[in-house]
Formats: C-alpha cells, structure tokens, sequence
C-alpha cells in the first residue's frame, strides 16, 4: 500500500482549543483555536499547503518552512518517502492526564 500512495495527509488534534494560564496563573481557555503547526517533507507538497491556509477559514496554521521532519503519525509514511502533510495543533493538555481526558476542551 505504501509503495502505491502518492500523497498523505495527516491531521492530529482535531479541534483542539487554546488554553493559557492567565495573569493571576489560572489555567482557562482563550476562546480561540488552537494554533496549528503545518509541515511538509517534499517541496511539491508546499503549494498544497499554502493553498488549503489560503482557502480555508484556520488564521492560526502556521507553516513551517526549511527542513523539517514531520512527528506524530504522519512520520512513518514520511520516512517511506510518501510525500505527507501534517496539521499539527498541539495543545499544552495534552501533556496531562485527567480522569476523562479534557474532553470539554474539544470544540
């Protein structure tokens, strides 16, 4: 299968919203998405990129430019040489882990 695909698209995180400690350090969300980090390992995979930022309704995707190595589970059809995409948000909770998994962050 790996050998036939000629693209991939990896999404993690899907609709994952910001949260921050305020200035008196309470933990509570931004009411804003969070900021997604966009990486691509083959350089015909960039214009792609750019256009689904420039057509979609995301202003926080953030498009990393230069050698990148893309994480998360985008990596292994990346590291077969599949060119991939991957929308990365990666929220801060994600590093904890609560009784029912911060559900009531998702929107």
């Amino acid at each position: 299968m790996v050998r036939k695909a000629v693209a991939a698209l990896c999404v993690e995180h899907l609709g994952c919203r910001e949260w921050e400690d305020d200035a008196a350090l309470h933990y509570k969300s931004t009411g804003r998405d969070e900021q997604t980090i966009i990486v691509t390992n083959f350089t015909s995979a960039a214009p792609i990129a750019l256009s689904g930022i420039a057509h979609g309704t995301d202003r926080r995707g953030v498009i990393l430019k230069g050698k990148t190595t893309i994480g998360g589970e985008g990596r292994f059809l990346a590291a077969a040489g599949v060119p991939t995409i991957g929308l990365l948000p990666n929220p801060s909770y994600l590093v904890a882990a609560p009784p029912n998994g911060y559900i009531e962050r998702v929107s």
